[in-house]
């Protein structure tokens, strides 16, 4: 079944539906139909499941932005503004209109609340559960809206579209809380979190955001359905009790079923193991002093070298420098020294590491030094001087001010040596053997002894054939089989408490690697002794200070964080860390080691192939290999944005069947919004109207465009605010 759907879903359907149903549409026949329902029942049944669905939406968007307590600000929120919405406008409808009345096409109000708030909150969640089901690029999802947008011009359409909304968001609805069953407890431990993180304001904000969207809909949604499918209705539809109950029913019971989706979060399920490897197999098993020959490598039971012959190797080198046992910081002169090696012929960088040894293996704290190169001769041996390409920069100052290890790393090249094999035996249990060993001309040119190299960090011997240097793999799991070619999105999560990635300043604050995704954190956890339920929250907030992410607590009480050191019940600090997306190519692992190469190789789609220090401009993006290093959970698949989350966890449990089902669904429920909206609308305001959907679209989907999405969302709460004190005035002239 999974390659059945595999194979009728992909790309081919993606772009070629939508050309198809574009043609399709220029050559039928446009009606100008009312194209929806005709009697006032029918009609309050759509207004429900319409103003529902925009709630639900921006519930989604709103609960992955700020957590699960934003649940509780839309219960509150919707339930305390819907019946001020149905009090309004029951006070200040105008007569009923009668049914032969079509003069007016509706209030504006429909093409404004369509602009702020219908299209972008659904795009948004429908690129990414799109995103989520099919792995296929979120921009691919503007195809599938863009035919549905156009379709909404139609009447027929439009009539297939409010028929099976109902439907669509029932099936959806019960798909979403097969999911939530499947994991016994999901519910009650998000309730629960609900309810502990709700009182922030953060959760409170985008809480009122979401039921914001809900009021703004159910102010525009009725007089819009009214004007264009049931004009005797018009100025009634709302008025009726058990329509407004319905209303408030539909949207709490659906964006509490979707924001209790996300809230839950992405499924922990990966195509990878956590192992990072180099996509080349290294001909050594272990190293063995000999007295002959020096230094020699032994060679896998396995090898394809034989004895007598020799090859061309190489030894890699560290992109984060080696430490060359003769090379010294020379403080005074502000400068370093090292022998003149052949492989440090072209370093132009210098690197020095932090003390504490758990930033030290993280190189997003390495401190990279561009530096200038000269050649001396001292004593009839040559050396060469590394001196800061930057002469502000003072050596001795900033090893002192960031609290670095003063031993310089040198970034050198390979080494490419010739490897003879020889038989040898061994005084222990490893016995005969086959082992390599270099030689080296006389006429070679200056480098550190063979088994000095292994005491620096290259790592090898692998077989110098001249390719380029391959990129480093995440090893996949047993049994992942994914067509060799295809992208796969892949994420590091914070673990619940927080993660170890954190260090101080000299005034008290907290530092971490200037890593981009960094600068969403703004939670700093002190675990308790005692358990979860007694850790510290502190809020914080991050700007980059000299090469370094800084973070600062935002209360008074927190401005010292070294005073964790001295409590007995508190340890940490812990970083609440956004999750770090990376996108992988599915390869061959041929070249992993004999007990692995029948595994998929996910190699990290980044230029620089391999884990290294940051350089500018900071912060940056970190090789996924950086993370490896650290506490954050993963890789695991991407749960993806908003409803994306609820998309992983349709995929895990139903697979990609069930998926595309849901998919399906949500493509339903984003065209019926603009179906019911669209003929209320005056005909002059069309070709508008799809223009701005359209953007709005795109700017969900599309990843550089999002920053409009944050636009439209503020633009959705200065309405509200507005509609909330209209609505008070209102209500106290109709009194008088």
């Amino acid at each position: 079944m999974e390659h059945a759907v595999r194979v009728l879903w992909g790309p081919h359907l993606v772009f070629g539906l939508p050309g198809l149903a574009l043609v399709v549409a220029l050559l039928a026949r446009r009606r100008r139909g009312p194209g929806g329902p005709t009697d006032p029942a029918a009609a309050r049944r759509l207004v429900a499941w319409l103003v529902g669905l925009g709630g639900a939406g921006a519930v989604a968007h709103a609960v992955w932005l700020a957590g699960p307590g934003v649940l509780v600000w839309y219960w509150a929120a919707t339930a305390l503004f819907l019946p001020l919405v149905a009090r309004l406008r029951a006070v200040g409808s105008a007569p009923p209109r009668l049914a032969d009345d079509t003069s007016r096409r509706g209030s504006p109000w429909a093409l404004g609340a369509a602009l702020l708030v219908a299209v972008p909150a659904a795009a948004a969640n429908l690129g990414a559960l799109h995103t989520a089901a099919t792995h296929l690029p979120a921009w691919s999802a503007v195809f599938l809206a863009g035919v549905l947008l156009f379709a909404c011009a139609f009447a027929d359409a439009r009539a297939f579209f409010l028929r099976a909304a109902p439907v669509a968001a029932g099936l959806f609805a019960a798909l979403v809380v097969v999911t939530l069953l499947a994991a016994p407890g999901t519910v009650g431990q998000t309730l629960a979190h609900a309810l502990r993180e709700a009182w922030a304001y953060r959760p409170a904000g985008a809480g009122l955001y979401a039921s914001a969207v809900t009021v703004a809909m159910a102010a525009a949604v009725p007089p819009a359905v009214a004007a264009a499918f049931v004009p005797a209705a018009a100025g009634h539809l709302d008025r009726v009790r058990g329509a407004t109950l319905r209303t408030a029913a539909a949207a709490l019971g659906f964006g509490t079923i979707l924001g209790l989706a996300v809230a839950a979060g992405p499924p922990a399920s990966s195509p990878a193991e956590r192992a990072l490897l180099p996509l080349e197999r290294p001909h050594s098993r272990g190293l063995r002093p000999n007295p002959e020959v020096g230094q020699t490598v032994v060679l896998p039971e396995d090898t394809p070298l034989r004895p007598g012959h020799t090859y061309a190797m190489v030894l890699r080198a560290d992109p984060r420098g080696h430490r060359f046992f003769q090379a010294r910081l020379v403080a005074e002169r502000n400068m370093i020294v090292a022998p003149a090696y052949q492989v440090l012929d072209r370093t132009d960088t210098v690197v020095f590491r932090p003390k504490p040894k758990f930033q030290a293996r993280n190189p997003g704290w390495d401190v990279r030094v561009p530096v200038e190169r000269t050649e001396q001769q001292v004593r009839g041996r040559r050396f060469y001087v590394f001196r800061p390409a930057d002469p502000a920069i003072d050596l001795a100052r900033l090893v002192r001010r960031r609290s670095l290890d003063d031993t310089p790393y040198l970034v050198a090249d390979d080494f490419h040596f010739l490897g003879r094999v020889a038989r040898a035996v061994a005084p222990d249990e490893l016995g005969e053997h086959l082992a390599m060993y270099e030689v080296r001309p006389t006429s070679a040119p200056e480098n550190p002894a063979f088994h000095e190299f292994f005491r620096m960090g290259y790592r090898g011997p692998y077989a110098d054939d001249g390719a380029p240097r391959p990129p480093w793999a995440i090893v996949g799991r047993e049994g992942f089989d994914a067509p060799l070619g295809t992208r796969w999105t892949l994420e590091f999560r914070s673990p619940p408490r927080g993660a170890n990635i954190l260090g101080f300043t000299r005034t008290g604050n907290l530092e971490a690697p200037p890593f981009r995704f960094l600068l969403g954190a703004d939670t700093v956890v002190l675990r308790h002794r005692d358990g979860p339920a007694h850790d510290v929250y502190v809020p914080v907030r991050g700007a980059m200070e000299e090469g370094r992410l800084v973070f600062r607590a935002t209360v008074d009480e927190w401005r010292d964080f070294r005073v964790v050191d001295r409590m007995e019940a508190l340890s940490g600090p812990y970083l609440v860390t956004p999750p770090y997306r990376f996108d992988v190519e599915v390869r061959k692992g041929i070249r992993f080691p004999g007990h692995l190469e029948d595994r998929r190789a996910l190699v990290p789609i980044d230029p620089r192939g391999e884990p290294q220090g940051p350089a500018p401009p900071l912060p940056y993006d970190p090789h996924p290999g950086a993370l490896f290093t650290t506490d954050l959970v993963g890789p695991f698949l991407a749960g993806g944005d908003s409803l994306g989350i609820a998309g992983a966890r349709l995929r895990e449990v139903l697979g990609l069947a069930g998926a595309l089902v849901a998919l399906a669904c949500v493509a339903l429920l984003f065209a019926a919004t603009p179906a019911a909206v669209l003929p209320a609308s005056r005909e002059g305001a069309t070709a508008l109207w799809l223009l701005a959907a359209g953007a709005g679209t795109l700017a969900a989907i599309v990843e550089p465009l999002r920053a409009v999405l944050a636009a439209w969302q503020a633009a959705v709460a200065a309405t509200a605010v507005l509609l909330l004190g209209l609505t008070i005035r209102r209500l106290r002239a109709a009194k008088r």
